[in-house]
């Protein structure tokens, strides 16, 4: 099942401080780079349309050394990354990155597809 773009945004403006986000970070995934509301949007799309796009969210399967120490024990989730306001909806690729979040919502990283496998994606706080 696809969302109408215009829902969607209603839907993600609505639910958004519901969410448990991502804040005062970028990310740069091979350099592709990915503000504080691209990271904040997936994960609003994980919330909305699981189960629902593409085969997203779907488990995580990399390796858990590349995300954040305090979710090493949670069961981890991955969603694709875009950026210029777009959520993946399934109407595009989803491209190689992905950011990786627990099934409550809390950002554990990012990371990008490569030809070895999951590389982690660079952070920086400001």
């Amino acid at each position: 099942m696809l969302f109408n773009a215009s829902l969607l945004a209603v839907l993600l403006a609505a639910t958004a401080p519901l969410v448990a986000g991502f804040r005062g970070r970028e990310v740069n995934c091979e350099d592709r780079y990915y503000l504080n509301s691209d990271v904040n949007r997936a994960l609003d799309g994980f919330f909305l349309i699981k189960d629902t796009v593409g085969g997203f969210p779907r488990p995580f399967d990399g390796d858990r050394a590349l995300l954040h120490k305090e979710c090493a024990e949670s069961e981890l989730y991955e969603f694709p990354i875009v950026s210029k306001a777009v959520v993946y909806d399934g109407t595009f690729p989803p491209g190689p990155d992905r950011i990786v979040f627990t099934e409550h919502g809390i950002y554990c990283g990012a990371v990008t597809h490569t030809d070895d496998g999951f590389v982690a994606c660079r952070e920086r706080r400001f």
